[in-house]
């Protein structure tokens, strides 16, 4: 099992981090409601009514959002139903599912074993929509890291799969990225797409 530690700030100071963060949270700002009024998802974001109950779907969105080639910021976007125009429900009064912290999200990824060096880098951050709050994973990819896959089989998912966003859906979690779409990973990885 991988235990390292997850850090994509390794080696920037304090301030530089709160920089970072703060710089996410601004992105989110102005973003995430744009992403809600287009009412469809797409490679880099994903909508969820409700936190996940099953930890392997939402290491499969995850994982999914963080092998997309479009961005290397992907969001999950957990409050905003998409069988209900695109609605906002409110996360924080939830009583059907438990909201996730961002311990627990590292704690969840932490503990599985992964191809490479380390899992994507997440962090949650809510977010005021109306009178509603919702959660939105940030997922942080670095083409050096990718794919990022599983090297043990874990409930769900199998190992040396890899799992992609074909436009607005995640591949299988049963079948992962088609040859071409794995290549394509690859190709980001070693930069031969630049």
């Amino acid at each position: 099992m991988n235990k390292r530690k997850v850090d994509y700030f390794v080696g920037e100071g304090l301030t530089d981090r709160k920089a970072r963060f703060l710089e996410l949270a601004e992105n989110i700002r102005r973003d995430v409601p744009a992403l809600i009024e287009l009412k469809r998802e797409g490679a880099y974001w994903d909508f969820k009514k409700q936190w996940h109950k099953d930890n392997f779907e939402l290491l499969h969105d995850i994982i999914c959002l963080a092998n997309n080639l479009e961005s290397e910021v992907s969001y999950l976007i957990i409050g905003v139903d998409e069988d209900a125009d695109y609605e906002v429900c409110d996360v924080v009064n939830n009583p059907e599912v438990k909201r996730r912290t961002n311990q627990s999200l590292v704690d969840l990824l932490n503990s599985h074993s992964w191809a490479g060096p380390q899992p994507p880098f997440t962090t949650i951050i809510p977010f005021e929509c109306g009178d509603a709050t919702i959660d939105v994973v940030v997922i942080v990819s670095h083409r050096e890291d990718m794919p990022y896959y599983l090297s043990k089989p874990d409930g769900k998912l199998k190992a040396w799969m890899v799992h992609t966003r074909r436009s607005d859906q995640n591949t299988p979690i049963d079948k992962g990225a088609s040859w071409s779409e794995a290549e394509q990973i690859w190709r980001h990885h070693f930069a031969l797409d630049l």
